[in-house]
């Protein structure tokens, strides 16, 4: 900093001090004449409006640092952007730089001049337009905000010229890792001027020395308010960040400033009272949360009007807001609008993708409480929401801003724990839009992933393990007498062969039976029957093996099998014996008859048993998918993108 420099106002006479090195003009103390600095000497610019007052975080004098870096404060504008007076302080560092620093719903941002940059016009830009600046490192930022600001009042030294009444155009941009820049198009009889800088990180900047004492915010009783109307009371919970009061009791509509309310206009909205009280306090999701402002929403659709409510919540971390539709909830935090990439009809945000549900616009009905905006019933804006169950993407947008949240669903009984309310919440009907479908699919394809694997080591370890001792292994008596072709005739010729009895000691068991023969270009067939020696029962079942083969066209070919095996299921203990009655055939002459062996084991699983419980095994996750998809196409009939979500692979 340079030493400091005296001259006299060119109004009123009185001494005025510049400690800053920077500084190019101020605000003279006594007589609140703008003046500019020309030289050694003061030209009187005009006469600035008293400050309006506002719970300012800082003040001229004040000293303190932003990470490492110290500065003092040498200045304050205080800017109407359309919706408030908004303060913005000129700092001077300890290193010779300086910047201007801004604070918005709890958080501070800093930007620095940035000379000879390549700005684009004013008409170029719009909300969620993308710019590429070379100061920036050639990173996208993102148009938030596009609006018009007057001047209304200033203080101290400051870096040009305070012209009373001034009006300019501005841009607000941010980026994905925190940057933030205006560009200042004033009155347009100028080039723009680029600001770039940074969102600062909460609790990044300290103050060190208080030149002027406790802030407003920290000496009003806000909680001893009354209502200028009616006379009840107005608690203000958050008069750091609050602009604009809903008297809950008369519904007056009330400007805040410093410790002060003033009658805007009355309300047609009566006495509202809010499902969950203003003022109710708790710990929801690991956060302190205050509920300080409630607002009653609304849209109109094909000529219904469909209705919802929004609950603002004070935090530690910042505003948070709570949104009930029909019982259902959502937890929703404001997010940089550069850290969602829009990409069709989906949406990016921290690595999720979201689908594209609904379009709309969203107008305020009734507002009751206190909020950091100057609220007004009839504000409308035009809203797009993602979502990827149980999170979602909303999207808020007018003609000068937009804002994004991410939020999450969030169950009505939490809440009313968290808040410690009485009762219970009202029951929730039909399907919210991010509400996660309560038919896990993970879980099930697990289990069934788990028990098909089980099946498959069973089927295995049986497979390979020691094959037990044939039960009976019986040759059979073939008839010389043969068919004349492949199908069996009735009636033809054949012996009965009859085997010894053998037991079946564990059962029920699967019976696998085994037909061995040498069958070449001829058939053979057994009509077999199981005998309960005990009981009497029969069982009947037919095997069959054919070979066929010879030569066409220059080439052989063969088909058949000349070994068959069949399973009878669930063979109970007891005493049994085998009736098998074998026949055969051959289209050739000179085929003799085939020898043929018919053995039996207990205890071996086929193929097909396991194939059929594999499919058993199935059906659940079957049953699964189909109550998932149902669960998902009641959600997504009430979308504007149903037709869409028919090809989506959920």
């Amino acid at each position: 900093m340079e030493a400091v420099r005296r001259a006299d106002c060119p109004n009123c006479g009185a001494p005025i001090e510049f400690k800053l090195g920077s500084s190019r003009a101020c605000v003279c103390p006594y007589c609140r004449f703008s003046v500019m600095r020309t030289g050694q000497d003061l030209s009187a610019i005009g006469k600035v409006a008293d400050l309006v007052p506002t719970a300012a975080v800082m003040t001229v004098g004040d000293t303190g640092k932003i990470g490492q870096r110290g500065f003092r404060v040498g200045g304050r504008l205080q800017l109407d952007h359309g919706r408030g007076p908004w303060d913005e302080w000129y700092v001077a560092f300890d290193d010779g730089h300086w910047a201007w620093v801004a604070q918005a719903q709890g958080d501070y941002y800093i930007t620095f001049p940035v000379e000879g940059a390549d700005l684009p016009a004013w008409d170029a830009l719009s909300p969620e337009n993308t710019v590429e600046l070379s100061v920036t490192g050639n990173t996208a930022l993102t148009v938030t905000q596009r609006s018009e600001s007057r001047l209304l009042s200033a203080e101290g030294e400051l870096p040009f010229a305070a012209v009373p009444g001034a009006r300019g155009r501005f841009v607000d941009l941010e980026g994905p890792a925190g940057q933030f820049a205006t560009i200042d198009y004033g009155d347009g009889s100028e080039p723009p001027k680029l600001f770039a800088g940074e969102r600062l990180a909460r609790n990044s900047l300290s103050l060190t020395q208080q030149a002027l004492g406790p802030r407003p915010e920290q000496i009003v009783e806000a909680d001893r308010l009354r209502c200028p109307t009616c006379g009840a009371p107005v608690p203000i919970r958050a008069p750091e960040i609050t602009e604009r009061v809903a008297c809950s009791h008369c519904g007056a509509l009330l400007d805040y400033d410093a410790g002060q309310l003033a009658h805007l206009r009355q309300l047609e909205q009566g006495r509202v009272e809010p499902d969950i009280p203003l003022g109710s306090e708790g710990v929801l999701l690991d956060q302190k949360a205050t509920v300080i402002g409630f607002m009653r929403r609304f849209t109109v659709v094909s000529g219904v009007t469909y209705t919802w409510a929004e609950y603002l919540l004070y935090t530690d971390a910042g505003y948070r807001w709570l949104l009930e539709d029909q019982g259902h909830f959502t937890y929703l935090e404001p997010i940089p609008a550069p850290k969602v990439i829009r990409d069709g009809g989906h949406a990016r945000y921290r690595g999720r993708r979201y689908r594209a549900f609904q379009t709309g616009s969203a107008e305020v009905g009734v507002v009751v409480g206190e909020f950091y905006w100057r609220v007004e019933t009839g504000d409308r804006a035009r809203t797009e929401d993602f979502v990827a169950p149980p999170h979602i993407l909303s999207c808020e947008r007018t003609k000068s801003e937009v804002h994004w949240s991410h939020g999450h669903y969030i169950d009505g009984q939490t809440i009313w724990d968290a808040f410690k309310l009485p009762g219970t919440p009202r029951p929730a009907r039909g399907i919210a839009p991010c509400q996660p479908n309560p038919v896990s699919l993970l879980v099930s394809s697990a289990v069934t992933c788990v028990l098909l694997v089980a099946l498959a080591v069973g089927a295995l370890a049986i497979a390979r393990g020691k094959r037990e001792a044939a039960l009976i292994e019986q040759a059979l008596q073939v008839p010389q007498t043969r068919a004349s072709n492949r199908i069996r005739q009735a009636g033809a010729p054949a012996s009965i062969t009859q085997t010894d009895p053998f037991s079946i000691d564990h059962g029920p068991t699967t019976l696998e039976l085994e037909l061995l023969t040498n069958v070449s270009n001829a058939w053979l067939g057994v009509n077999a029957a199981l005998v309960n020696e005990e009981t009497g029962e029969v069982r009947e079942f037919y095997m069959m093996t054919e070979e066929w083969h010879g030569r066409s066209g220059g080439s052989t070919w063969s088909e058949g099998d000349p070994t068959q095996k069949d399973y009878l299921g669930s063979v109970p203990s007891g005493r049994y014996s085998l009736r098998l009655q074998p026949e055969w055939g051959s289209t050739l002459s000179s085929v003799n008859a085939p020898q043929a062996v018919l053995r039996a084991r207990p205890g071996k699983r086929s193929s097909v048993c396991c194939l059929g419980s594999g499919v058993l095994l199935l059906l659940p996750l079957f049953w699964v998918i189909v109550r998932r998809a149902m669960f998902e196409a009641r959600r997504w009939q009430h979308s504007d993108f149903a037709a869409a979500w028919k090809d989506h692979d959920w």
